[in-house]
């Protein structure tokens, strides 16, 4: 089984590598790996999603309070909304000292959950549990997606899918497709903010375009 990895976004290396050193204290009992990111601006930070995304990690734990010790314009709670719009079942985790916000009351839908940092200081183990729970489910989920890939391309090869069969190819595709990669085959900006269905629509005219000789 690979190893299970997290990505860290947070603007205070003092702060987020105090808990990663916690959590890597279980890391080979758990068979799981985190990587920090500190971005200081919000050109480091666009650089730092397209890395994440790239590298496929199976989940992303986000300081709330992004711009608490940088240049960064964006908050956690605005980032991890973008980062839902690209990927519907990322597993993602805010970070943050005040559980009691209630601008976090209202991210049922784009986030997993939401950790006081002082839990993960005194439950470190707890908090693992509930990141290897959520990467599981998404392994799963990405396993299923990619056996139904393999399963419409297998019908393609004895006979023409439907409309509908069609369709559901190119947007799974496009789930296992970065963005970055999209965007630079149709020349489109403002990567972060397409959506799972922007990106399929996009991907459609592409080959229609390119079906009817117009590159």
């Amino acid at each position: 089984m690979n190893k299970i990895r997290f990505a860290v976004i947070d603007d205070s290396y003092d702060e987020a590598g105090d808990i990663i050193y916690i959590l890597n204290n279980y890391a080979d009992k758990y068979d799981i790996s985190f990587r920090l990111y500190v971005p200081n601006t919000n050109e480091d930070l666009s650089s730092i999603l397209k890395e994440v995304e790239s590298l496929q990690y199976n989940g992303i734990i986000i300081d709330q309070r992004l711009g608490e010790y940088s240049h960064i314009t964006s908050g956690g709670i605005e980032i991890a909304q973008k980062v839902r719009n690209i990927d519907k079942a990322l597993p993602i985790f805010i970070l943050t000292k005040y559980i009691g916000d209630e601008s976090l009351i209202s991210l049922g839908f784009s986030i997993d959950d939401a950790i006081e940092k002082n839990q993960i200081i005194e439950h470190p183990e707890a908090f693992l549990g509930r990141l290897m729970r959520s990467a599981g489910r998404y392994i799963a989920h990405n396993k299923n997606i990619s056996d139904e890939m393999n399963k419409l391309i297998e019908y393609s090869y004895s006979r023409e899918l439907t409309e509908e069969e069609n369709k559901r190819l190119i947007e799974i595709k496009m789930t296992f497709t970065p963005y970055s990669v999209i965007e630079g085959a149709i020349n489109q900006e403002s990567e972060i903010d397409k959506s799972i269905d922007a990106k399929m629509d996009a991907a459609i005219e592409l080959l229609n375009r390119i079906q009817n000789g117009n590159k």
